[in-house]
This record gives structure tokens, sequence and C-alpha cells, in this order.
């Protein structure tokens, strides 16, 4: 009897409890909402309004600091330019100068293009006459700046720029061949020749001969004072 009446158990658990909800109405008019609505697009507007400004200002203000810089560079290279120009004003002479030197260097090579220093060969002539003799008369005939060299008189002379003729006197009959040995071994000279021997009284009543010789020279017996080679130009 005391099983029948105790209490029995159940396994289910016992039910949560509920809350009730209660019902929202949204009771503002509907111009209410919208007006809601109107400021908020306000808002997102004035602030991307606010953003497009401040990016432009932002632009502006570099834009203005790049062109400063750039003034800045301009008025460098104004001021250097001005200076070089004040520098090349400063030489202006000098191509007109150099143009004359190079005028006058011109004219010297011209004029002295067959020149010949004769007084070191004047030595030299007079060191191979033989014992006893004196020279008489030296004429030279040859090329000038503007004319050429006579043509060879004959097809054994040598080619030459020019001649040289003299006349000696000795008391003896001279060696004709070691005289012109001697005076063609002068460098620059070449073909001498004997072209006449003749006998002269003197004013005490000596005898003596008088001989007439040629030589040609050429180029190598220029002085050439003034030429340049080709790397010199």
């Amino acid at each position: 009897m005391n099983a029948a009446l105790a209490p029995t158990r159940t396994d289910a658990p016992a039910a949560a409890p509920t809350v009730a909800r209660v019902p929202q109405v949204n009771l503002l008019p509907a111009e209410v909402a919208a007006a809601h609505g109107l400021r908020a697009v306000r808002r997102w507007s004035l602030l991307g309004f606010c953003t497009v400004v401040l990016v432009l200002c932002l632009g502006y203000a570099y834009s203005a600091f790049e062109l400063a810089q750039a003034r800045d560079d301009l008025r460098v290279a104004q001021d250097a330019s001005e200076a070089l120009v004040a520098e090349q004003a400063t030489y202006a002479e000098v191509p007109a100068v150099l143009g004359e030197m190079r005028d006058v260097t011109s004219a010297q090579q011209f004029a002295t293009s067959t020149e010949v220093l004769w007084r070191p060969y004047l030595e030299q002539i007079r060191a191979v006459l033989p014992d006893g003799a004196e020279l008489r008369t030296l004429q030279v005939v040859g090329a000038t700046p503007v004319l050429p060299a006579a043509p060879p008189t004959d097809s054994l002379q040598a080619a030459s720029i020019g001649q040289l003729a003299l006349t000696a006197r000795t008391s003896s009959v001279p060696h004709a061949a070691d005289w012109t040995d001697a005076l063609g071994g002068i460098d620059g000279f070449s073909d001498p020749r004997v072209q006449s021997v003749s006998q002269e009284e003197g004013q005490e009543g000596e005898r003596g001969y008088l001989v007439t010789m040629t030589v040609q020279y050429d180029e190598s017996a220029l002085a050439g004072r003034f030429a340049t080679t080709e790397e010199g130009r």
C-alpha cells in the first residue's frame, strides 16, 4: 500500500519558462521615417563632399609646392645660363684670333715652302774647295712659292727643285773628279758637274784657272722652318 501511495518519478526534464513577446507597432507617420532617411543621406553627402574638398585641397597644395620647386629650378638654370653667356662673351675674340693665327701660319708656310738656309751650305762648299782655290761667284736658280723648278736641261740631269752654279779660281788645274765627289757628298746636293775650265791671268801676271760648276739640290735641302706634319695640324 505504501508502494502505491509513493509518488512516481518521471525522467522527462522540466519545461523551460517561456517569455511572451510583446508585439511592436510603428505608429510614426511615413513622413517621419522619410525625414530620418533624408537626414542620413544628407550626412553622408556632406561627408563625401568634405572628403572631395580635402582631396582637392591636398592636390592643390602639392601642385603649388611642385610649381614653386620647378620655378626655383628654372631660376637656378637661368642663372647658370646667364653666367655661361657672360663667360662666353669673355672669350668671344678667341675664334677670331685663332683664325688670324692660322692665316699667318699658312702664309708663313707658303712663303717659306722653297726656302733654303744658304749660309751653312756656303760654309760646306768652301770646305770642299781644292787647296788654294777661291770662290768667286755663287748663283742659285730654283723653285719659288709661285713658280715650279725649271725642267732638266738634259735627260741625264737628276730631278731637283733648283740648281746652284758656282765659279772658283784655282792656281792649278783642279782634280775635277775629287771636287765633284766632295760637292755631291753634301746633304741635299746631287749631280755635280764641271761646266767649263778656262785660264786666267792675275794682276801680277800669275796664271790661274776659272772653274765653273753646277750642282742640283732637292727637297731635303729645304729649311722647313714652318712646315707642319699631318699629326700637328
